[in-house]
């Protein structure tokens, strides 16, 4: 091959070039067809989250992990596995279902190492109806599968090979990426699964190291953390309750956050319907603690959908004081009252259908929509529906409610503003165009994503007139 040692995938196929599909479980072809099906209907262009597409009704949890684990990776890598693609298909299956399968055993190839080659092939192809492009996908996911070596990449050739991790390396003998040197925007899009204009705009507001650091982070595997709910018990509490239902946790620097490291899902279990905890990134909790609610206060949360962040307000003012969660959404604000009810919380956390019936409080949270640029590793379709003109639609938007938010906060009370967001016109230009001299700022903070340590977001307090 050209490319040192031997592939352990080339192996494989070469001991048995007519290896038949690897005997699994129909829970198994279940998982990836329910990925595939979910992408699929992204790629038509059905809007919302990929988890609300997402259909893993009957799966077993190893198989619901396995389903959602693949079609968030493609999602998140879809432009880098297009352009592996590309470099080895002159012309893109016009078919959404071939173009996405071909995605879908890409990313399995290259990200997925546990998983043998000749099974992510076999598995992959089997999704596909015979003669609906079965063949075209079994040649060229293995000729991809050759392309995988078993050592490091090589860095004086940036071009031709990417690390992928365990040792492992995907080389071509001929470029296929865009020129670092000429064009680090375009390199680090596509290396990292972004568009060029993201990286661009991100080279120009925080530098290109950090533009660099930024890109990498939104291609990383983000980490699950659980929140103990300070009403019911410790961190350590909750930790053990997890480890006796077979969930493994590890502690952080929180006092209250776990992160899940494996075994059993934390979802469904004993202590998730029993009120435990919630699910809730340290820089999400940072944005709740900032506004500093005490025992017995009026709190409003005006984008509250879907009540992780007010649940933890309700938790902090206790049964003496009361939140008033609100979100436009109705689909939004169920979540909101289930939540309440899940974590014991309904006699303090009272849901609004209507804003105006929320009450002057001591202090409101405003933690608007947003581009979620912060939070690309999470949110992976985001990148389908940015456009470069989506900054300044959505700070019309974020301005009403901010300003909406210092209307309701009783003189002296205090505001939180909060976005998931690294863009300056989000965060500091809203702050610019709503905020005057009768606002004192109190904390102004920008938190850049660091997967797996925590989210992206921004967060800013404000003191509303005098006491």
């Amino acid at each position: 091959m050209g490319y040192g040692r031997t592939t352990r995938h080339a192996r494989a196929f070469r001991s048995s070039p007519n290896s038949p599909p690897v005997a699994q479980t129909p829970e198994m072809r279940t998982a990836r067809g329910a990925a595939l099906r979910a992408l699929v209907a992204l790629e038509k262009g059905k809007t919302g989250r990929l988890d609300s597409v997402l259909d893993r009704r009957g799966m077993a949890d190893r198989d619901r992990a396995l389903a959602l684990e693949v079609a968030r990776g493609v999602e998140r890598r879809r432009i880098f596995l297009d352009a592996v693609l590309d470099a080895f298909v002159k012309k893109p299956p016009r078919d959404p279902r071939v173009r996405t399968a071909l995605r879908l055993g890409a990313y399995q190839l290259l990200e997925l190492s546990r998983i043998p080659a000749y099974a992510a092939v076999a598995e992959t192809v089997g999704l596909l109806q015979a003669g609906r492009g079965r063949g075209f996908a079994n040649a060229v996911l293995r000729r991809i599968a050759g392309q995988v070596a078993d050592r490091a990449a090589d860095p004086g050739l940036p071009r031709r090979e990417v690390a992928l991790g365990d040792a492992r390396a995907f080389v071509l003998e001929r470029d296929w990426l865009p020129d670092p040197g000429r064009d680090p925007a375009g390199y680090h899009a596509v290396l990292h699964g972004l568009p060029r204009w993201i990286v661009a705009r991100w080279q120009e507001h925080f530098g290109a190291a950090t533009a660099e650091r930024l890109a990498a982070a939104s291609a990383r595997t983000p980490a699950v953390f659980l929140r103990a709910n300070q009403r019911l018990g410790s961190a350590a509490e909750l930790r053990d309750m997890l480890a006796a239902e077979g969930i493994e946790t590890e502690p952080t620097d929180h006092p209250l956050l776990l992160r899940w490291s494996g075994g059993a899902t934390p979802f469904g279990g004993a202590a998730y319907q029993a009120g435990w905890f919630s699910v809730q990134d340290p820089t999400a909790l940072r944005a709740v603690e900032a506004i500093g609610a005490r025992a017995g206060e009026v709190i409003a949360d005006l984008c509250a959908g879907p009540g992780t962040k007010a649940s933890v307000l309700a938790e902090q003012v206790g049964s003496s004081g009361r939140v008033h969660g609100y979100d436009v959404s109705e689909a939004r604000r169920k979540p909101i009252r289930a939540n309440a009810k899940r974590l014991r919380l309904e006699g303090i956390l009272e849901v609004h259908d209507d804003l105006e019936a929320i009450p002057v409080a001591d202090r409101v949270l405003v933690d608007v929509p947003c581009s979620n640029t912060g939070v690309l590793a999470r949110r992976v379709e985001v990148r389908r529906r940015l456009h470069e003109g989506s900054f300044a639609e959505l700070a019309a938007t974020q301005r009403q409610l901010l300003d909406k938010a210092l209307r309701m906060v009783r003189r002296g009370g205090v505001v939180g503003y909060s976005t998931c967001s690294i863009e300056p016109e989000e965060n500091d230009g809203i702050l610019e165009a709503v905020l005057h001299d009768q606002h004192q700022v109190l904390r102004r903070e920008l938190t850049l994503p660091d997967p797996p340590r925590h989210d992206g977001g921004f967060i800013a307090v404000v003191r509303v007139g005098a006491e």
